[in-house]
């Protein structure tokens, strides 16, 4: 079973990925609030669990890109699946992290819960 983290502020959003994932047999899915991203980042251990991590980019009280490549530093192995209302800022975010050699993939502002299933398989095939 793959383990995919979910950071994003609003609960709502939270919510909803919990109820696209909770019926799946091959991913198991963690929410956190982006404090509680933080400290799960500092624990390097437990952050190897995971294979992805969707991001949401608007995030007024923490700097996403910043939290981003420090996951990323903790575990080479993760992929991103970011997001944000904005979609000029979520390509913006995608080139810069692609610039140091962070690979995210974009997933738009109005997405389908089919469409985000079917990225999430095609980056983190089951077996």
């Amino acid at each position: 079973m793959k383990a995919i983290l979910a950071v994003d502020e609003y609960r709502d959003m939270l919510s909803l990925y919990k109820t696209i994932f909770e019926n799946s047999p091959h991913y198991k899915l963690d929410t956190r609030k982006p404090d509680e991203a933080v400290d799960l980042i500092n624990k390097k251990r437990e952050l190897r669990l995971y294979s992805l991590m969707i991001f949401d980019l608007d995030m007024p009280s923490q700097v996403p890109v910043e939290i981003i490549k420090k996951a990323y530093k903790a575990n080479p192995k993760l992929k991103f699946l970011i997001h944000s209302g904005n979609s000029e800022k979520t390509k913006d975010i995608a080139s810069k992290l692609k610039s140091e050699g962070i690979v995210a993939w974009r997933l738009g502002p109005f997405f389908k819960a089919e469409h985000l299933v079917e990225l999430v398989e095609e980056l983190i095939p089951e077996f």
